[in-house]
């Protein structure tokens, strides 16, 4: 598959990944957005060490995330913090070459909590990052 196609397949797949956590956002079918906290969180956990998985699951509650969730319990600062633990986390376990990326995405959630950036784009953004 030549590269062109495969940047293509990659956007493509973005922006509907993008448009489907929006609608869920907008529809409140939060169901879907604790679905992609789910992955990205059994993500790290995979690649991490045993110690690692018990401070994550320690930090984030996967269960009270949930019930929070559907009981529209959840805001935009239990968000925050969960981003940035993953993004600790993802900054301990990456290449040293790839500590930018870290740092841009704090600064988007920098700039989030600034009120820079509305909530309803930042949730999309955040799982994008997490899945690249």
């Amino acid at each position: 598959m030549n590269t062109n196609l495969r940047k293509q397949i990659r956007e493509t797949y973005e922006k509907v990944l993008q448009d489907h956590i929006t609608q869920s956002l907008l529809t409140k079918k939060y169901k879907d957005i604790y679905r992609y906290i789910q992955e990205i969180h059994l993500r790290l956990n995979r690649i991490s060490s045993e110690e690692m998985k018990v401070e994550l699951d320690k930090a984030i509650d996967l269960d009270l995330v949930k019930q929070m969730l559907e009981n529209n319990a959840f805001d935009q600062e239990d968000f925050i913090r969960i981003s940035l633990i993953y993004n600790e986390r993802l900054t301990k376990l990456q290449a040293p070459v790839d500590d930018h990326l870290s740092r841009e995405f704090e600064s988007q959630i920098n700039d989030f909590e600034g009120g820079k950036i509305p909530f309803i784009q930042v949730v999309p953004q955040t799982i994008l990052q997490f899945n690249k």
